[in-house]
């Protein structure tokens, strides 16, 4: 409950509870114990690689903070809300086509 609220408030940037340690501890942190444990069964399954780009989440971000990036980036070239808003569409329509 209490992770899951952290994560839709702040993302990956503010950490997530250990409660085993009772402490806020970096999200990476907990990805790296995570794929540890997983680590053999993932080999198993075949899944190794796909479950590995986890840590990509954690090196680059979520898609929000890229929209937020590209946001701010309009917005300190002079952009106005609006337009700074439409940079953000267009990022991610470019996106969704890379991915096609």
């Amino acid at each position: 409950g209490e992770n899951r609220w952290r994560a839709q408030r702040y993302g990956i940037s503010e950490g997530m509870i250990d409660f085993g340690q009772h402490k806020l501890v970096p999200f990476s942190d907990l990805i790296a114990e995570l794929l540890e444990l997983i680590s053999e069964d993932a080999e198993i399954l075949g899944c190794k690689k796909e479950v590995e780009a986890a840590r990509q989440l954690v090196a680059r971000g979520t898609a929000a903070d890229t929209q937020r990036v590209v946001y701010n980036t309009a917005i300190n070239a002079g952009n106005d809300k609006q337009s700074a808003l439409r940079k953000v569409v267009e990022h991610l329509v470019e996106e969704f086509h890379a991915d096609l």
